[in-house]
């Protein structure tokens, strides 16, 4: 149902709609500002590292980056969470800064992208007499673009406009005042609707047009034609960016326009209210993917110094794989909201799913930033030191990964002989798991460290991970005991649990059979299976290399096999999404609530049992 708040100070006077549209909304700001900060930061860590972006240009373009980077970085840790907890969470003193940040950076955006067309438009003015600009335009257009956003930022702090929550009521945003509204108010609206959104808008558009027909008499030789083509990424960038920007416009003048004619403020229909913070979000990545289409000295400092960072992998193959962790990146963090932030998190079984999900998002992110770094050429990375500490990190997530999935199965045999017994649940038993599974990962991945193996690159050449060379002395044996305890062992727990809970399960009651616990018992059965099934085949590569160096003493040439290393860590790196996948087909509850439904478990219980 749908309320309507009366105004007050730090009071929202808008509609709010339900928790679904919330939890949405605040997927989508998490996802896109997830987004828009890899994208932006990997072109901030690339001025700031490659010698291919030396045009005094690409000042601009990084001060449009900077724009877009503050944005998602101060932006979306607070809209995101606050909207999927469905109200405004870090109090009122936090909302005002929030917003005033928020004005700001979309205040420099808007400035940023006036000041690239302007200097795309003076540059072509001044080649045809010979001139060019000088630096001090450059850091004057910059310093202009920082002063004039502090400027209309600011006076709503001190009480020249208002400051509160959106249409949404979980954001906050400049609040437009109505024609009763003090002087103060309205003295600063309309300036600055006049200076920081027609004017602007205005001049792009105009300054764009001369600047177009002035290139297509002046630009001629191949220089120029670099010109040329970083003008048409800066147009295409700004084109598209104000196309982002329209549903806030619109949603801007749904809430004003009424207000100053007709003195009240309307209702604002659910679909714009999501759409104006999801596509402004969306914008801030928007210059760098225009970038990477249009300009090809930008596009040659992003992506050719990857092409010597990629060992057995080929470029084209090694940016497919970089996808393949991206997707499964961010389709896990979706997961793991709803696990998360969800009623989902106070039922303990649920919990400890999202420990192993969680696990799983942040070994892919720390990998996706590690290969960010990689590919900028940075020297330490290649340090051995680093290789170690980098290969501890990795097998120390990844054997945290194998022993919280194990532990789900553990803990489903558990309950099931608990429950076959008559016996209460112990609370205390999902504090032991992830003690455990914390005990295994550190005692594992530390052993190098004490001179028992050692950590070397593995078959991508673009990871560490434990060697599994073994050596002549006797570490030989310890090597290959922690391999078995760390791969072999899990599995085999992992079947045998699963054996054990059917076991018990076949004891239950018929007349009072515990349908909530049978139903998660088989979310955990296809679970497992299908992780297995990724993790087949990178461990058969992995078992099939150490039996030939070690055991039958054979030189293998990995480039013989680089499809087969390609394929294998291509399965599991994609491990995220197929789990996310699988997880929405056989859990009916978890599907629900990432959807937005309202379906309760005793709902899903209900047919769940008509099923079975």
């Amino acid at each position: 149902m749908q309320a309507l708040f009366d105004y007050h100070e730090n009071g929202c006077p808008w509609y709010y709609f339900d928790s679904s549209y919330k939890t949405l909304l605040g997927a989508c700001l998490i996802v896109f500002g997830v987004f828009g900060v890899l994208v932006n930061g990997w072109l901030f860590a690339t001025f700031i590292h490659s010698h291919l972006l030396i045009s005094k240009s690409h000042i601009l373009v990084l001060n449009l980056c900077t724009a877009s980077l503050g944005r998602n970085i101060l932006g979306f840790p607070f809209s995101g969470a606050s909207a999927i907890a469905k109200r405004w969470i870090f109090g009122s003193s936090c909302c005002q800064l929030f917003a005033f940040l928020n004005q700001f950076f979309g205040i420099f955006q808007l400035n940023a992208l006036f000041a690239l067309v302007l200097e795309r438009y003076l540059l072509a003015r001044r080649n045809r007499r010979e001139k060019t600009l000088h630096f001090r335009f450059y850091f004057t257009v910059v310093g202009v673009c920082w002063i004039n956003s502090t400027i209309f930022a600011t006076p709503p702090l001190f009480g020249y406009g208002v400051y509160s929550c959106d249409s949404t009521g979980t954001i906050c945003s400049f609040l437009w005042p109505a024609l009763t509204s003090s002087t103060k108010e309205l003295g600063y609206s309309v300036p600055y609707v006049i200076m920081c959104g027609l004017v602007p808008l205005i001049a792009i558009f105009h300054f764009m047009g001369k600047a177009v027909r002035l290139e297509q008499i002046y630009y001629r030789n191949e220089l120029l034609k670099e010109e040329k083509r970083l003008t048409k990424s800066v147009h295409g960038a700004c084109i598209a960016t104000l196309a982002l920007w329209v549903p806030a416009g619109v949603l801007a003048g749904w809430q004003w326009v009424p207000l100053l004619i007709y003195g009240y403020r309307p209702h604002v229909p659910p679909v714009l209210s999501l759409l104006a913070p999801i596509a402004s979000e969306a914008a801030t990545s928007i210059p760098v993917l225009c970038y990477l289409c249009g300009d090809e000295r930008l596009r040659a400092a992003l992506l050719g110094r990857m092409r010597k960072q990629y060992g057995l992998l080929r470029p084209d193959r090694a940016q497919r794989y970089m996808r393949t962790c991206r997707i499964a990146f961010f389709l896990v963090i979706w997961l793991n909201i709803n696990l998360w932030c969800t009623v989902l998190r106070r039922d303990l079984k649920y919990r400890n799913l999202a420990v192993f999900t969680t696990v799983l998002a942040v070994r892919r992110g720390y990998h996706y930033i590690f290969y960010i770094l990689r590919y900028m050429e940075y020297k330490w990375v290649d340090d051995i030191h680093n290789c170690s500490t980098y290969g501890f990190i990795d097998t120390f997530l990844g054997v945290y990964e194998v022993e919280s999935l194990t532990h789900i199965c553990i803990e489903r045999y558990v309950v099931a002989k608990y429950i076959a017994n008559g016996w209460p649940i112990r609370r205390w038993h999902y504090i032991l798991y992830p003690c455990l599974c914390l005990f295994f990962s550190t005692l594992y991945s530390l052993a190098p460290f004490f001179g028992v193996g050692n950590y070397v690159k593995d078959f991508s050449c673009l990871t560490c991970t434990y060697n599994m060379v073994l050596p002549e002395t006797w570490e030989r044996y310890a090597v290959l005991g922690i391999f078995l305890l760390r791969s072999a062992k899990p599995v085999l727990f992992m079947l045998i649990m699963r054996f054990w809970t059917q076991q018990m399960e076949a004891k239950y009651d018929d007349k009072n059979v515990p349908w909530v616990e049978v139903r998660f018992a088989h979310i955990v059965d296809s679970l497992t299976t299908t992780v297995l099934g990724c993790w087949m085949p990178i461990t058969t590569v992995r078992a099939l290399v150490i039996i030939s160096i070690n055991f039958l003493e054979m030189d293998v040439d990995m480039k013989e096999y680089v499809w087969a290393i390609q394929w294998a860590v291509w399965v599991e790196w994609f491990t995220p999404a197929v789990v996310t996948v699988s997880l929405l087909s056989v859990d009916h509850l978890l599907r629900s609530k990432m959807f937005g439904g309202d379906k309760t478990e005793e709902d899903i219980i209900k047919v769940f049992e008509k099923e079975d």
